[in-house]
């Protein structure tokens, strides 16, 4: 009878919502068909200080342009295009060369045709020369072209505003459903076409309820493969012929949050589990998995904690600093946030910060391209504090 019923139940998931296919995926942990089991646990009680130079091979620094129309408040996207940068804000999408230099804003920030009220998130085509930019106070994707010319919006039949464009045809889109009347949220991978119609649905394990969510999850492209994880799963996958298949285990044993189902659970238990912690963000090399953590539910400034995974040496490293000690110059510290291609990363510092710290910690000299060199004590003494961020760019050894 039980064998009946769970026959039952499998068939009404296979046709839900659409038409659109979907994929179950069986938690197992069969060690032989993942790449790597990452166990942070014990790194995360013993926190040790990283050396830049453990993992560089050189490092740069790019001063981005501050004028009017190219003012930033805090990054939230870095795309290195052909031969520039693409930059949000979650306000705006500014172009500058790769010497830093203002080039122009992509689009009009309104609610007018071809403006945006936000930038969600953006993705570059750099076959089609189109940019790809989700604005999620509008309900849509707005398509321009590279000189910022708006083509197109198009709107997405699930809510979600974090993407990844997959090849040449397809998008990879982490949905938000509310489905009301009631209070029940679901989050899906959803791979569709270039307009965003569904082709398959990987539903999530863990259903929410309360209206609050957390609406982005670990999504990230490495060796031209999407990888994935969902909030409050220890499985790190990858799409694999439209199939995802577990790829690694992450755990952080009795340091990981369980999910709350409902908003009550969530307030009751948002102090219990403000030392406790969930994998926010990861970026992969050949060699290592970068992973950034955040404590408790709720996003609070200086709540991060950032844990290197070597794959050579399987063995995981929890720092104690906001990164890697940049011993190399007496720079500030480095945590690689963007990919700029498979061995160089982009982190990021406001010249706030950049100024004061550089300020009191001095710097050395550091040669850069050619016979150019770069004195950082004195590039932070020539800096406004309101001035555009510094864009830190590290290259890893082999």
């Amino acid at each position: 009878m039980k064998l009946k019923i769970l026959i039952l139940i499998y068939t009404l998931l296979l046709f839900n919502l659409e038409g659109c296919q979907i994929k179950d995926r069986k938690e197992y942990h069969n060690k032989s068909i993942l790449s790597y089991i990452a166990d942070f646990s014990g790194a995360i009680e013993h926190k040790k200080r990283l050396l830049l130079t453990e993992i560089t091979q050189s490092i740069k620094y790019v001063q981005l342009e501050t004028t009017q129309e190219s003012q930033l408040n805090r990054i939230s996207k870095i795309i290195a295009s052909d031969s520039c940068f693409y930059i949000s804000d979650q306000e705006k999408l500014l172009k500058f060369s790769y010497n830093g230099k203002f080039i122009r804003q992509i689009g009009k920030i309104g609610r007018g045709p071809g403006e945006y009220a936000s930038v969600a998130d953006f993705e570059i085509d750099n076959i089609s020369k189109l940019i790809y930019l989700s604005d999620d106070q509008a309900w849509g994707f707005l398509i321009y072209d590279t000189e910022g010319t708006f083509i197109k919006k198009i709107e997405p039949q699930s809510g979600g505003s974090q993407f990844l464009l997959l090849g040449e045809d397809k998008i990879a889109l982490y949905t938000t459903d509310y489905l009301f009347p009631s209070d029940t949220i679901i989050h899906d991978l959803l791979i569709t076409d270039l307009n965003l119609n569904p082709k398959i649905k990987f539903q999530n394990h863990y259903i929410q309820k309360g209206k609050w969510t957390i609406a982005r999850a670990p999504l990230y492209i490495f060796d031209k493969r999407l990888y994935f994880k969902e909030n409050f799963n220890d499985t790190l996958y990858r799409l694999n012929n439209n199939k995802l298949e577990p790829y690694s285990i992450i755990t952080l044993g009795e340091h990981q949050i369980n999910p709350p189902l409902n908003l009550s659970e969530l307030i009751k238990s948002s102090n219990e589990v403000s030392n406790k912690l969930r994998i926010y963000d990861i970026v992969e090399s050949k060699r290592y998995l970068f992973t950034h953590l955040k404590y408790g539910y709720r996003f609070k400034p200086n709540n991060s904690l950032y844990v290197l995974y070597d794959k050579d040496k399987n063995l995981s490293t929890a720092l104690n600093d906001e990164g890697f000690f940049n011993n190399i110059d007496q720079g500030v510290p480095f945590w690689p946030k963007f990919v700029f291609n498979e061995d160089i990363f982009i982190d990021y510092r406001d010249a706030f910060s950049f100024k004061s710290e550089i300020q009191t910690n001095g710097s050395q000299t550091l040669s850069q391209e050619g016979n150019k060199s770069i004195n950082l004590k004195q590039l932070a003494d020539n800096i406004k504090e309101t001035d555009n961020p510094i864009l830190i760019f590290v290259k890893l050894k082999q």
